[in-house]
């Protein structure tokens, strides 16, 4: 869709919902990995518009999950920074000529990334983490999710990589029994997990939590519902203690780790099976990755290129994952 055309689009909305009519000309948001996101403007508002990906919206159940998504982060709204759509008619999920949208008051923050994340970054988001999970938030509607890990057909990507000839076929056939592995672990993990669940944001990374004066807010609550507590906090963890080479800081990964233990409190965990339940966000991208790359999941060439991208990346991340789990069992035992 060309400047013009998404500029009406975008005034359609706008005047659809009552909204102040926006100024030309609107300007993209870089950062987003599956939807694309417009900084607006009009003569007394700010605003951040966010366009689904068309693919992803043709999914079963999408709708109804992003609309519990926005309830979620609705719930949390008071108990931690978190940003939430609009609401218009009792519904933050807003339809024009086929294309869904999401409008959000507009933040002034940034993201923090490794290695400029510092252990007092960490901290803030170990409490914030640590609120979330001992909330006890219940959202009317929305289920207690069983836990179980999805398996992934990793040999039917490579045969299709194979037919395209794609950049990752060589890395994913030497490490494709890894996968199965480690997909294995993850279900047997994610089932014993599945009794002690919590609603959480369940992607608060760092692409996901906007800074402004070291303050931050939580954004992108499209992941949010029932996850096990302790597979959510390894997963984050492996994110914020990242140095920027995929190596962990021990003194970020500790200051994370006290921070939410001094909110959620400490019990007996069986890191073993958190640490292997660590792998289900990064194999559930991976699969989207290579969906993505293949045109399965893209509606576009720059679509694909990303997940070719991404799916690089989270193979390299995968391995280095599983490399460091004995280090970090270590010091979550310290």
């Amino acid at each position: 869709m060309n400047d013009l055309k998404l500029f009406r689009q975008i005034n359609q909305l706008f005047k659809q919902h009552n909204l102040e009519p926006p100024v030309h000309p609107l300007k993209p948001v870089t950062g987003g990995l599956m939807h694309t996101m417009y900084q607006v403007r009009t003569e007394h508002n700010h605003y951040a518009v966010k366009e689904l990906n068309s693919s992803i919206m043709q999914r079963s159940g999408v709708i109804r999950n992003i609309v519990n998504s926005e309830r979620i982060a609705q719930a949390f709204h008071g108990i931690v920074p978190a940003a939430a759509a609009v609401w218009f008619d009792d519904n933050p999920l807003l339809m024009l000529e086929g294309r869904y949208y999401l409008i959000f008051d507009w933040l002034d923050g940034a993201a923090v990334y490794p290695p400029h994340i510092t252990p007092d970054h960490c901290m803030q988001m170990g409490t914030l983490l640590g609120k979330m999970h001992s909330a006890g938030i219940q959202v009317p509607g929305i289920q207690r999710e069983a836990g179980n890990a999805e398996r992934y057909d990793w040999n039917q990507h490579l045969l299709s990589g194979q037919a395209l000839n794609k950049e990752w076929i060589d890395e994913l056939s030497q490490m494709i029994r890894d996968l199965a592995s480690w997909n294995q672990e993850t279900c047997a993990a994610c089932h014993e997990l599945r009794d002690n669940l919590v609603l959480s944001h369940r992607d608060m990374d760092p692409k996901n939590v906007l800074w402004e004066n070291n303050r931050p807010s939580i954004i992108d609550w499209e992941a949010a519902g029932y996850v096990n507590p302790y597979q959510d906090l390894l997963e984050r963890l492996n994110d914020w203690s990242d140095q920027g080479n995929g190596q962990p800081d021990q003194v970020k990964f500790i200051a994370f780790y006290h921070a939410y233990t001094s909110i959620a409190g400490k019990c007996p965990v069986n890191w073993d099976m958190a640490l292997a339940a660590g792998f289900a966000g990064m194999l559930g991208w991976l699969d989207y990755s290579f969906k993505r790359s293949l045109g399965i999941e893209a509606a576009s060439l720059e679509e694909r290129e990303l997940g070719t991208k991404q799916a690089m990346a989270t193979m390299k991340a995968l391995k280095r994952y599983d490399r460091q789990r004995t280090l970090l069992k270590n010091w979550l035992e310290e």
